[in-house]
């Protein structure tokens, strides 16, 4: 057992995840950027048709107080990565 927290999937779920991804395996990367832009397109549509559309468009989550600490603990762990190789 792995921690109590484990609980095995649904039978059929992952069949059921293949048979809803299946139609997306073969696309050639236009086709894929031709649903992204058709799913962004429909997206925006919908934003537009909202009474608050500017403030919800303009709207950007508020960084995490932490952000600043760990920010700074990533770029210097990349500055060290890149003048000491990774590894």
């Amino acid at each position: 057992m792995m921690g109590g927290w484990y609980h095995a999937p649904k039978p059929g779920l992952r069949e059921a995840a293949e048979a809803d991804v299946a139609s997306y395996r073969n696309l050639t990367p236009a086709e894929r950027d031709g649903r992204v832009v058709a799913v962004c397109r429909a997206a925006y549509a919908i934003l537009r048709s909202r009474a608050d559309f500017a403030a919800a468009a303009g709207y950007t989550d508020p960084l995490p107080k932490d952000f600043d600490a760990i920010w700074n603990r990533l770029r210097a762990r990349r500055t060290h990565k890149a003048s000491h190789g990774s590894r």
